[in-house]
């Protein structure tokens, strides 16, 4: 990640960062870059659809969007630090 990319990070814009999401959500910048790596046609609702586990995945949760999966036991997970996310509601395919 560009040293820019890195200061984005810390900074607290109200339309990419929400206190309570339990990890990084990517501000604007971040987020055009990522979409070039996204598999359009790939966009599923969790209530139709699920990952194999264990895949890198954008999850779309209800208030904030970051990279994740979906582990053995069924559970949503932050790429990152692995917590545990809650209100997911749809994922998307990242290319690799």
């Amino acid at each position: 990640m560009s040293s820019e990319g890195e200061a984005n990070l810390g900074k607290t814009d109200s339309a990419s960062w929400h206190s309570d999401s339990p990890c990084t959500v990517q501000d604007e910048a971040q987020s055009h870059r990522m979409t070039g790596k996204l598999d359009k046609d790939s966009w599923f609702s969790v209530e139709d659809k699920l990952p194999p586990s264990g895949e890198l995945l954008r999850v779309d949760c209800t208030r904030f969007r970051c990279l994740g999966y979906l582990d053995e036991n069924g559970i949503w997970r932050g790429a990152v630090k692995h917590e545990k996310l809650e209100q997911v509601v749809g994922w998307q395919r990242v290319k690799g």
